[in-house]
């Protein structure tokens, strides 16, 4: 009986020991000057691009669906988009940025240094130094525009002047790498050779706006990708937060760049300006359309 009731004792001493210690409280260490858990840096200095194909396996076709309804996306399409278009054509035309001694090249429409179309208004080519067009930094030009006339589409010069002093006008082209960068960014990093850029379309994709994402694709990781609306105004704004918008307004919150079904980047099918701005008052993008 007593060695029973010595054993009983032990386990109730022992228990109390037990409850004492967990319910004390434990010392605290004191916080780190950086309390904030940071995550392991990542480096996208050398990332590559990766098209558009390799983004939707992983997030879907449905966001690229919705972008292609959008303005961004129709800015720069393909020539078999415009019917009734006449590409079975060869056009002489002289560099008019070459103002000392313009060169002339005879120039087949359907070879495949023709881009695409901007805007359904200029056929931009690339014509490289060994054709002789050297002036636009790029090597990039918009070699014709276009014109519609009975639901269908023609060509006409982007310049004419009596080059050759015949006494007739001739075709030139314009210089287009300035206006790549915002309105064919995918040209324009194939035309700088930017790693993995033959795998972006001419005009506007998921990495115009994210940035290269060869690093995001293989980590996963959210840090590696941009996210936020600064690459808006890379194009909209020259750069820099327009001075018309607060510290806490942005872009995002009354667009939404991957779409909606009216095209216009609204985040609703309902939204318009006059959502927020009395009809008549000043256009709230004015200092954005600014630009040019």
């Amino acid at each position: 009986m007593k060695k029973h009731s010595k054993a009983l004792f032990i386990l109730v001493f022992a228990v109390f020991v037990l409850s004492a210690a967990c319910s004390s409280p434990k010392p605290l260490s004191p916080a780190p000057n950086n309390s904030t858990i940071q995550a392991e840096p990542i480096d996208i200095s050398q990332a590559a691009y990766v098209g558009s194909q390799t983004c939707t396996s992983c997030h879907g076709s449905t966001i690229m669906d919705s972008f292609n309804k959008t303005t961004h996306a129709a800015l720069f399409k393909a020539a078999a988009h415009y019917p009734g278009l006449n590409l079975n054509q060869t056009i002489t035309v002289y560099d008019d940025g070459n103002k000392n001694k313009p060169v002339k090249l005879d120039i087949t429409l359907t070879q495949p240094e023709i881009n695409g179309i901007m805007a359904d208004r200029h056929l931009v080519a690339s014509l490289k130094p060994g054709t002789g067009f050297t002036s636009d930094r790029l090597g990039l030009y918009r070699i014709a525009d276009l014109a519609q006339e009975n639901n269908a589409w023609k060509l006409t010069p982007a310049i004419e002047k009596d080059y050759d002093k015949n006494g007739t006008k001739d075709w030139g082209v314009r210089n287009y790498g300035d206006c790549a960068t915002c309105h064919s960014p995918g040209l324009a990093a194939q035309a700088l050779q930017a790693p993995g850029s033959n795998k972006l379309t001419g005009g506007m994709s998921c990495e115009t706006c994210h940035g290269p994402g060869s690093v995001h694709a293989a980590t996963g990781s959210p840090a590696a990708i941009a996210v936020n609306e600064d690459s808006c105004y890379i194009c909209h704004a020259g750069g820099e937060k327009p001075a018309n918008l607060t510290p806490k307004q942005s872009c995002l919150e009354c667009h939404n760049p991957h779409g909606n079904a009216r095209g216009l980047m609204f985040k609703e099918d309902t939204l318009s300006c006059e959502s927020c701005h009395e009809s008549g008052n000043s256009d709230p993008h004015h200092a954005v359309l600014k630009t040019h």
